[in-house]
């Protein structure tokens, strides 16, 4: 994540940087886990795989929709 701020304002924390790089890690690895699902999907114009998750009390929820081809 960069760190984008103004001269003289504090950017976002170490922490916060590390936790968005943890995040954006996951979720790539997420993504590349359903990747074979996403090419087995039937082609079709609102083609979407949804997957919900309760984790820790907490309702998960992902919609992956397969880029149409250009």
């Amino acid at each position: 994540m960069k760190n984008p701020k103004l001269p003289g304002m504090p950017g976002p924390p170490a922490a916060a940087i590390a936790r968005h790089e943890q995040i954006t890690l996951a979720v790539a690895e997420l993504h590349r886990s359903l990747t074979p699902l996403l090419e087995a999907a039937p082609p079709a114009a609102e083609a979407a795989v949804t997957l919900r998750f309760e984790v820790l009390g907490d309702v998960l929820t992902i919609s992956l929709k397969p880029k149409k081809e250009a």
